[in-house]
């Protein structure tokens, strides 16, 4: 007993692998084979996978020491397996692998570098050579066969065309009926016939294997040793069964993109290789098992052919290697691990081997006995059976089927079919058993004589029994093919045997010597005529045949060199022998004479190609090339002339066209350009004047009667809310308007901007009164919510946004025009600086223009002195404007910027007042539950204009049933009484609008016993949410349902009705809001509202308790109950705006700015903090300069910051910088642990006298921290943790055309005693730090301050961050990664003394957002 021996070759990467960059993923080292997978991190335990093996070879680098070569490999395993095949043992090599392995390779090599079965058997006849003696002789039968698509295929008997039959006898075992095993007796009959059933072989190509084997490959070798025993005078037999097996490749259909009948082919090699690992597992698990715990488990071997023939092989008689091959690409890492785990199983087979002595006695006298009980069964059957002779060779003369059949008499029963069919495999076995060896040597001639019949008829040539491919024979007349491709031509050869040799298709009746096919071919065609070497081509009737350019239709003798052309593609060459008795001067003068008859050009025959008979056949047939292709130019010129003059005249009318619509539309454009400064002329007066409708005579309404004034009149109020081009008209009438007064806000330098924008009226966002349109009484008409154009005005410097109406925009821009001209005039009379009016606090209303007096006040004024206006009045005046200011709290606030007379002196055009109170949000709270009455606490979302969630308020309405319970309650809380009253001839004016808009938001009020907490849940969140039985309506809609004669009884009609609202809690209202109050009133009440006090706003989420009760008495009327049934109460949240522009906390983040984006679309956001305080210099060098000193000039600046280590040679290298838009400072500079550094600094800029540099005072670095927001508030002025750094004199290098200033200071980083920077950062951390850098600039008076925010990681001292990390961090794009860079703006102020200058220097923008630098 003894296991498979397994051995494992990895092959180098082929032409896919490397156009795919891949990588090696196999380790070899001894016999241990180690697979790394690529998509495992490192380090983890299924990272890398090892397997033991017989023997490891690594055959993939040539150059290397440990390759394995193909001798190598034999001498291993085959030299071992051809000793058991001499001791008598039956051995069976076989390969497998994915497809592209290597199988093929290992198993047959190349011409140079021959495989496993060439070296076996090229050993074989070398042993059998040396050792052959009288007393011991050797025989030698070989078969080749391939299992293809599960079909048995003999590669060495032409004949046998069919599938074969496979068979099993049960001391034979399997074997595959009517097998070619040929008698070879040398070497080179055995790499004779490898060589011919190789190339009958099946192979195709794929995406991963060019010549990939389609079949399974079986080449067996039957190994005879006949031994003469001298001493006992018999004769004993050792018979060795060599199985040498190519399996084809595993492959998977995505990877080989094989389709139709390469997926076919692909399927059935898997399944016959997936049996196989099915019966390799089961044969390796009955082996692990114990001896008493083995039973007969079932084996899968008839699931396959291929499993079946090697069922020996596998686990049985027989000595049995395995050789997997495969693949060291990444790309193939899953095949290839299949490929490892599949060799691991089959290395735990074990194989039953015995030496194979006298196997032909014992076999033949057991077959004698078996054909005995058959006959005797026929004849119990009534079947008679003829004997066949004991002695009779089979010499084949008939088929084998007619020598060995029986004859059945008559009839014969399923039982006897059987029993026949079995006696014929008997009789097959017992005669080739009595075959002898010379009888063995004829039949293996005579099928090699076969052979040859059949490749001639093919046109493959034979000579001497070696396949040397096509040539020339001297002795038969033939046809040799031409080709348009030089490469194909003189690739067939068809013989012309002596007498007849037809030529046709397959179909044809009568069997022809050669078949051909295509258009144009009959089935049969023409005859060929051999006597005595004349060849006569005799043409069937209709067949289409040319001889030397001439069509035959009557025979004709054909030459040596004529050229026949068979139908419309096939075209040949005729080679004839010369006579055996003329002389050689003869035969040349004859050939010579034949070629110049045939080719009058006088070309030799060796010239005779493709183009040649093509030509030839034009020629003859009356066709010049040179003509007809001169005629066709000739006609295609002249064809592009027509079709380019067609083309150009096309495009003039074309372009006549275009030109002629470009005019008309220029006109059209002029035209309503007038037309647009007209209609800019009128006033809104002019639009509402209804005595204009009818002014076109057409529409005379002394024409009309009065029902056709009617509908005219219904239809102008219904059609007129469908002139969609209105908003269009006012946009473009007004837009020139708009325009100059953002230009005139630009040149004077008033903080404002304008814009347009569509306001539509909603219930959250109603329009202001002045912008609402004035026709609401023809609401029934308007299909949607009312839209206008307005003017957005963004005042950036009061922080507030106001919403103009066009009038008042072309009103304002009247007085806008004054001031400018005004300020144009004192710029030419003075050349001091322009005064710049202050904006005055924007007033609730729109202020009155300036009167005259009061511009020419300014004037003369401006005129005098170049302060501000202040000076104008005297101080007494100036003293009782400021009271009348603050008195008046409501209108404006006290924190508006700019407190002074200016604000009350006529009011600038640029701002509008805005009020001390400003709207948080609006609610709505129904009041159908007063219909039953029920009690009721509303939660309800306090909306903004921009539909956010600001907050929410709890608000309770009840009847008020009992009036001594009433008057009980009123002295225990009531604040507030009030009594209205619902006219019915008095309708809500937007009762409809409001009703269908709040009813698809009714979700937003809640009741008390839902809670939500977050403060900032949008709309369109809220109507999703979940909602108890009541949405907040009440039984609104079952209350609209009721009738009159079903109101309740507390709502009689003419009584009076009291119900109380009381407001009891604010909650999630921002702290920005101080002061909040709540008021609320009836839609169509425009009287004061009822209010609430104001109630601070101090704690973050804690409630606002209004606890305010009103108490309303209304007289019941249809309109009042019409209103409780569908109508809401509207509340008003006010409260103070903290968030001023002059407060520090709004500095940054102003009310102007709108809904916030979301965070997805806004750009990394870039740490700028303030500069680190030096400890020199104190605060005083970072105070910013005095905001009304004159700008003097502006430079922009290029900077860039480099942190440098201490490199092996000494000198100090750049650290690398890894960029990326991801990082919050953009760039992360990679550091030592524990070296020292240095920071450089280059600054560059454009030349200016303005800008010298003269010395750097100080480099501070400081706020070490782990997050990029640092806290810039110190209580003493210091910062903990800054370090001032040791400076080395500035130098100013010479780059390109720009001014350069470099300075480097020493960075210990250990003296900022922040453990951050001491050890190696975690995975993950990111340090940051904040660098300040203070210069003098020659003739400043203030240094100029660099502030820098960088990020870094400290890594190892011994870690790796060179090219290689760079290249894998960014990419090789990235051309310096050694620095970040700043690009900041310079200002230069005038100081008051002379000649001096101050200087502001601030971070402008991210130098990865302008590649230009």
């Amino acid at each position: 007993m003894s296991s498979v021996k397994v051995a494992v070759r990895v092959r180098p990467f082929n032409s896919r692998e490397i156009a795919r960059d891949s990588k090696c993923i196999i380790e070899m080292s001894g016999n241990t084979t180690v697979i790394v997978n690529p998509k495992a991190p490192p380090g983890n335990k299924d990272a890398a996978k090892s397997f033991n093996f017989d023997f490891s070879y690594w055959s993939h680098n040539p150059s290397d020491p440990e390759f394995s070569s193909q001798v190598m490999v034999y001498k291993d395993i085959g030299e071992e397996m051809l000793q058991h095949a001499f001791d008598g043992y039956n051995i069976c090599i076989f390969a497998y692998g994915q497809t592209g392995a290597g199988k093929s390779y290992t198993m047959m090599g190349r011409d140079e570098d021959q495989g496993i079965i060439p070296n076996i058997c090229k050993d074989l006849f070398r042993r059998i050579r040396q050792t052959t003696s009288d007393d011991l002789k050797y025989s030698v039968e070989v078969s080749y066969m391939e299992i293809y698509c599960e079909r048995v295929r003999d590669l060495l008997n032409p004949k046998n065309k069919g599938n074969l039959r496979v068979r099993e006898h049960p001391a034979l075992g399997p074997y595959v009926e009517d097998l070619s095993k040929l008698a070879v007796t040398s070497y080179q009959d055995i790499y004779d016939l490898i060589d011919e059933g190789n190339k009958a072989r099946t192979v195709a190509a794929t995406n991963m294997n060019e010549t990939s084997s389609r079949s399974h490959a079986v080449f067996t070798i039957f190994f005879t040793q006949q031994r003469h025993d001298q001493t006992t005078d018999l004769m004993s037999e050792k018979v060795s069964k060599i199985s040498l097996v190519d399996l084809a490749g595993s492959e998977r259909a995505d990877s080989t993109g094989a389709k139709g009948t390469r997926l076919k082919e692909g399927a059935n090699i898997n399944k016959s290789l997936t049996t196989l690992g099915k019966v390799i597992s089961a044969l390796a698990e009955i082996a692990s098992k114990s001896k008493k715990s083995k039973k007969a488990d079932f084996i899968p071997y008839r699931d396959s052919v291929l499993t079946w023939l090697l069922r020996e092989n596998l686990g049985g008689n027989s000595k049995t290697a395995m050789i997997a091959a495969i693949s060291p690409a990444d790309i193939n890492y899953d095949e290839t691990l299949s490929t490892l785990r599949y060799a691991d199983r089959a290395k735990q087979i074990v194989c039953k081997a015995v030496v194979n002595e006298d196997a032909n006695a014992k076999l033949i006298r057991e077959l004698k006995e078996e054909i005995l009980k058959l006959r005797e069964l026929l004849k119990a059957e009534g079947i008679e059976v003829e004997e066949a002779e004991e002695n009779a060779s089979p010499q084949r003369k008939k088929s084998e089927a007619e020598v060995l059949s029986p004859k059945l008499s008559r009839a014969a029963t399923t039982i006897a079919e059987e029993a026949v069919d079995q006696l014929q495999a008997s009789e097959k076995l017992i005669a080739e058993l009595n075959e002898t060896w010379e009888e063995k040597l004829k039949r293996t001639e005579q099928i090699r004589v076969q052979r040859e019949a059949v490749f001639a008829e093919m046109g493959v040539a034979v000579k001497e029994g070696i396949t040397v491919g096509v040539y020339s024979p001297k002795k038969t007349p033939h046809l040799v093919n031409l080709n348009e491709d030089p490469n194909l031509s003189e690739c067939l050869i068809y013989y012309i045997k002596d007498g007849v040799t037809r030529l046709g298709t397959a179909e044809a009746n009568v069997p022809q010597d050669i078949q051909l096919c295509g258009s144009h071919i009959l089935s049969e065609h023409c005859i060929f005529e051999n006597t005595d070497g004349v060849i006569c081509l005799i043409p069937h009737r209709e067949a289409l045949i040319y001889v030397n350019g001439r069509e035959v239709t009557e025979p004709i003798i054909l030459k040596t060199g004529s050229r026949v052309i068979l139908g419309k593609n096939h075209v040949f060459r005729f080679s004839a022998p010369s006579h055996p008795g003329q002389p050689l001067e003869d035969k040349e003068a004859v050939i010579n004479k034949e070629m110049t008859t045939s080719d009058p050009a006088g070309n030799d025959a060796e010239n005779v190609d493709w183009d040649f008979a093509q030509c030839e056949l034009l020629e003859k047939q009356g066709i010049d090339l040179k003509a007809e292709m001169q005629k066709r130019l000739v006609a295609l010129e002249e064809q592009f002339r027509r079709e380019k003059e067609h083309a150009d005249q096309q495009f003039e009318e074309q372009r006549k066209n275009y030109e002629a619509r470009i005019d008309a539309l220029q006109r059209q454009v002029e035209e309503q350009s007038v037309t647009m400064s007209m209609y800019s002329s009128y006033t809104p007066e002019d639009f509402h004047n209804d005595e204009d409708i009818f002014v076109n005579p057409l529409f005379e309404t002394e024409c009309w009667s009065a029902r056709e004034v009617g509908l005219a009149a219904w239809a102008f109020r219904k059609w007129k809310y469908h002139q969609f081009t209105s908003l269009r008209d006012d946009l473009w009438g007004n837009a020139i308007f708009l325009k100059e007064a953002n230009a005139i806000s630009v040149e004077l330098r008033k903080k404002v901007q304008f814009q347009f924008t569509l306001l539509t009226d909603t219930p959250y966002s109603p329009l202001p009164a002045e912008l609402a349109p004035r026709d609401d009484a023809d609401d029934e008409y308007r299909p949607s919510a009312p839209t206008v154009v307005a003017v957005e005005v963004t005042d950036t410097k009061n922080g507030a946004t106001h919403y103009w109406t066009l009038e008042k925009l072309r009103h304002r821009l009247e007085l806008m025009r004054q001031i400018y001209n005004m300020n144009e005039s004192l710029c030419e009379e003075d050349e001091a600086p322009p005064l710049v009016l202050a904006p005055p606090p924007a007033l609730a209303q729109a202020p009155p223009p300036p009167t005259p007096d009061i511009l020419q006040c300014i004037s003369a004024a401006a005129q005098q002195t170049r302060l501000s206006l202040a000076n104008l009045l005297p101080s007494r005046q100036r003293l009782e404007l400021m009271r009348e200011m603050y008195h008046n709290e409501a209108e404006l606030s006290p924190t508006s910027p700019d407190h002074n007379v200016e604000s009350v002196t006529g009011g600038d055009p640029f701002y509008d007042r805005f009020p001390w109170f400003r709207m948080v949000g609006r609610s709505f709270v129904y009041l159908s539950n007063l219909l039953y009455p029920v009690p009721l606490i509303h939660k309800v979302a306090i909306v903004n204009e921009k539909g956010d969630v600001k907050g929410y308020l709890r608000v309770a309405v009840q009847a008020v049933i009992d009036a001594e319970k009433n008057n009980a309650e009123f002295a225990a809380g009531v604040k507030q009484s009030a009594k209205i009253s619902f006219d019915d001839d008095v309708a809500p004016a937007r009762r409809k609008t409001l009703a269908s808009v709040v009813d698809k938001n009714n979700a937003l009020n809640l009741e008390e016993r839902i809670d939500l907490a977050d403060s900032n849940i949008k709309i369109e969140e809220l109507a999703g949410g979940e909602c108890d039985a009541d949405s907040g309506r009440g039984d609104s809609s079952l209350a609209s349902e009721l009738k009159e004669e079903d109101l309740p009884e507390h709502l009689t009609l003419g009584k009076e009705f009291t119900f109380r609202v009381t407001v009891l809690q604010a909650h999630s209202v921002s702290t920005d809001y101080a002061d909040v109050f709540c008021q609320f009133n009836f839609l169509h009440r425009n009287e004061d509202a009822f209010s609430t006090e104001p109630v601070k706003n101090t704690i973050k989420n804690t409630p606002l308790g209004f606890y305010h009760v009103q108490n309303i008495t209304v007289p019941v009327t249809k309109s009042f109950v019409e209103y409780i049934k569908t109508q809401p109460i509207v509340f008003e949240v006010f409260g103070h705006y903290q968030q001023h522009p002059l407060h520090k906390d709004a500095k940054q983040d102003g009310p102007v700015a709108g809904r916030t984006p979301p965070r997805r679309m806004l750009p990394p956001s870039i740490p700028i903090s303030a500069p680190v305080r030096s400890p020199k210099w104190g605060a005083a060098s970072v105070a910013p300069p005095c905001c009304s000193s004159h700008l003097h000039s502006k430079h922009d600046l290029l900077v860039w910051f480099e942190i440098c280590e201490l490199a092996p040679n000494g000198e100090y290298v750049p650290a690398v910088v890894e960029h990326s838009d991801e990082l919050p400072c953009r760039g992360l500079f990679l550091l030592h642990q524990g070296i020292q550094r240095r920071i450089r600094i280059t600054i560059l800029h454009e030349p200016s006298g303005d800008l010298q540099w003269s010395d750097v005072r100080e480099l501070v670095v400081g706020r070490i921290r782990n997050s990029p927001e640092a806290n810039e508030d110190t209580a003493d002025g210091e910062e903990d943790g800054a370090l001032s750094l040791g400076l080395f004199p500035g130098e100013r290098p010479t780059l390109d055309d720009r001014a350069v200033f470099r300075f480097e200071a020493a960075w210990d980083s250990s003296l900022h005693g922040s453990p951050l920077l001491n050890r190696v950062s975690a995975n993950g951390e990111v340090v940051y730090i904040t660098l300040s850098a203070y210069l003098e600039v020659e003739n400043c008076a203030r240094p100029a301050i660099v502030t820098k925010d960088l990020s870094l990681v400290v890594v190892g001292r011994e870690a790796r961050t060179g090219r290689s990390l760079r290249r894998a961090l960014f990419g090789s794009k990235c051309a310096r990664a050694d620095r970040l860079t700043g690009v900041y703006e310079l200002s230069l102020h005038r100081a008051l003394e002379p000649g001096r200058y101050s200087t502001v220097s601030a971070l402008v923008w991210s130098p990865r957002t302008c590649p230009s630098w």
